[in-house]
């Protein structure tokens, strides 16, 4: 397994946490969620999360 094997975009967060990419900024805005990595490229870069950080703050959200 390489090191990059266990990031997922944005649009893999949204889907797994049932939000909508707008949202998944806003929660990296809002520091809920914080990206893994910041590629380089459009206005602000491409946000590659940690699977299981995403998967803690559905866990997190679920149990709220």
């Amino acid at each position: 397994m390489t090191s990059t094997e266990h990031l997922i975009g944005t649009a893999e967060a949204a889907r797994l946490l049932g939000k909508s990419t707008r949202t998944i900024y806003r929660m990296v805005n809002a520091g809920t969620l914080t990206p893994a990595l910041i590629a380089p490229g459009g206005n602000v870069g491409i946000y590659l999360f940690d699977r299981a950080d995403v998967e803690r703050v559905k866990a997190e959200s679920d149990a709220a």
